[in-house]
């Protein structure tokens, strides 16, 4: 999306809200409320705090989003899917562009470390 947008402007536009319908979908605070996105981290409430249980489901909401957000950021390091990369093909194109650079990220990663590689191969 291009210009100051809120994520959840993106997640309508893009088309994500519909694509994914029948996912349970995660995200963070900014998105409470936001139609079609079901699981989001409990706010705490004015002059009080969350319980033991709550904040242990934000804990591990918070873990898996921090890995997604690591995957992606490392992603965004090959610049191939930004506008600085100055890669533009097809939009039809974008989702094997995108597996593209997820299969070299892997090679790269888990061909540092042997144990790692040998997992791939088999």
């Amino acid at each position: 999306m291009h210009g100051a947008r809120h994520d959840a402007y993106a997640y309508q536009a893009s088309g994500l809200k519909d694509l994914l319908t029948s996912v349970d979908t995660a995200a963070d605070l900014g998105y409470t409320g936001v139609a079609g996105i079901r699981i989001v981290p409990l706010r705490t409430p004015p002059g009080g705090q969350l319980d033991d249980s709550q904040a242990a489901f934000n804990t591990a909401l918070s873990k898996i989003r921090a890995a997604a957000e690591r995957a992606i950021a490392h992603l965004t390091t090959w610049r191939m899917p930004s506008e600085e990369g100055g890669y533009r093909p097809p939009i039809g194109k974008y989702p094997s562009m995108l597996r593209d650079i997820i299969g070299l990220f892997f090679f790269t990663s888990y061909g540092e470390e042997g144990s790692r590689q040998d997992v791939l191969v088999s």
